[in-house]
């Protein structure tokens, strides 16, 4: 039988438990553990923080599939998608203007432009009836400069 550890590892997700279900302090799971207090500490934060940024990025890879099987144009375009996204996070947080739009993306607010591309080229990969319609073209357009590249012939 193989655990699911959503991602992480076998001694964070041990401290993750501990703690939040089992309701230990850090004193108790370090002496369960043969750690001190601060390291204990330390590394269930740690654990705390991969898990956010894994459900962040869960989080990130719906909103793409949802956006991409609503509507075909945001297959196409990471700009349009990259804005929507904004868009919805923004209404979330209350942003009026587009100083307050600014101020959330500068503080990390909003998901990561870089993050919600790599999701929507994972999901496209993944599910190749989101890809758009000029994928085919580009693959093609890719193979034609490798080739004239040099790349692939044996020198």
């Amino acid at each position: 039988m193989k655990l699911n550890l959503n991602g992480l590892s076998p001694r964070h997700y041990a401290f993750l438990i501990m703690r939040d279900e089992l309701g230990l302090s850090f004193s108790q799971i370090g002496i369960r553990t043969g750690k001190n207090y601060a390291a204990a500490r330390q590394l269930y934060l740690r654990a705390k923080e991969k898990q956010l940024i894994l459900d962040q990025m869960r989080l990130i890879k719906d909103k793409v599939i949802s956006l991409l099987t609503a509507d075909a144009k945001y297959r196409e375009d990471d700009n349009k998608l990259i804005a929507r996204i904004w868009y919805q996070e923004s209404l979330l947080l209350n942003c009026n203007t587009s100083v307050d739009l600014l101020t959330a993306l500068a503080k990390g607010k909003l998901s990561s432009a870089e993050s919600i591309r790599r999701s929507r080229q994972k999901v496209q990969e993944e599910m190749p009836e989101l890809r758009g319609r000029n994928y085919k073209e580009r693959q093609e357009e890719a193979g034609q400069v490798k080739k004239d590249l040099g790349y692939g012939k044996n020198t």
